[in-house]
């Protein structure tokens, strides 16, 4: 699968260079070259548009305000720790699903076979691979995606949860976290690529335009466990305050989108919330 896709790529970015280089000599731009670009506009606008909502999580620390209320919300963090350790597996059954893991984050230049470094070292590499693959970075995406599910045989598999990725691959809470919500956001997107299409010219301006007022929804987050008076019920206001400012933008057809890209990645850190959140329609 990894070979597949790196002849994939390099097959790829070598045709695009020909391509650009004979239209370069010839001084012609053919309707079809003209559409080509046109497509390389596109997906690199999805690409910033995915990059920038992972940056935005990372760089408002969403997670690191979440775990500050757990850690005062003692009750809630018991009760999510004997969730989640539900899903640990003591034995050697995880040892192909690793094999797996290895192969696709190879694809973005590390090596996983000991260990994985902190997420936001992988989340740059992501970016440096989107600068380089330009127009072939969603397809590559996807398509990694794809093989990796096929190997593993589904995404909900309990060796990709986060005591999983913790004692894999020796990452702490909140980077384990970070990987195994990744794959999960990755999975829906790749199934809503069309949408993505469809709403980039506006949701990617959104992500910078408002940048103010998303960051805004993260700081009230403390705000809203004081007055809600739970974990589950501040990470919902989370949920509303950053759905509601794209709808302001966009229109109400992006808000169940929002909505579950986030609920998404919040319902796989905090199971126990899933009753809590709101529906995303």
């Amino acid at each position: 699968a990894k070979m597949q896709l790196k002849l994939f790529q390099y097959k790829q970015v070598e045709e695009t260079v020909e391509q650009t280089g004979e239209c370069r000599k010839k001084r012609c731009c053919s309707a079809g070259l003209l559409k080509f670009l046109l497509a390389i506009f596109v997906t690199l606008a999805l690409v910033f548009v995915y990059v920038a909502i992972r940056e935005y999580r990372i760089r408002s620390g969403i997670d690191e305000e979440i775990d500050r209320m757990m850690n005062s919300d003692k009750v809630f963090h018991r009760e999510l720790e004997l969730q989640i350790n539900q899903y640990v597996k003591k034995d050697d059954s995880c040892k192909e699903v690793k094999s797996c893991l290895v192969d696709y984050y190879s694809l973005w230049d590390l090596d996983a076979r000991e260990t994985l470094p902190p997420y936001i070292e992988y989340f740059h590499k992501l970016q440096d691979n989107f600068e380089n693959l330009g127009e072939f970075a969603i397809d590559l995406i996807c398509l990694a995606q794809e093989e990796m599910k096929l190997c593993i045989g589904s995404i909900d598999d309990s060796c990709l949860s986060v005591n999983s990725y913790t004692d894999t691959f020796g990452l702490s809470k909140l980077d384990a976290r970070e990987y195994a919500a990744d794959l999960r956001v990755r999975d829906f997107e790749c199934k809503n690529e069309d949408f993505l299409k469809d709403n980039f010219k506006c949701l990617y301006p959104t992500t910078q335009n408002r940048k103010y007022d998303l960051d805004v929804c993260s700081a009230n987050l403390r705000k809203a466990y004081d007055v809600k008076r739970g974990t589950c019920y501040a990470i919902d206001e989370y949920i509303s305050c950053a759905r509601e400012i794209f709808v302001e933008e966009c229109g109400s057809k992006v808000s169940g989108f929002i909505c579950q890209i986030i609920k998404t990645a919040m319902e796989f850190n905090y199971p126990i919330c899933t009753s809590v959140f709101q529906t995303c329609e």
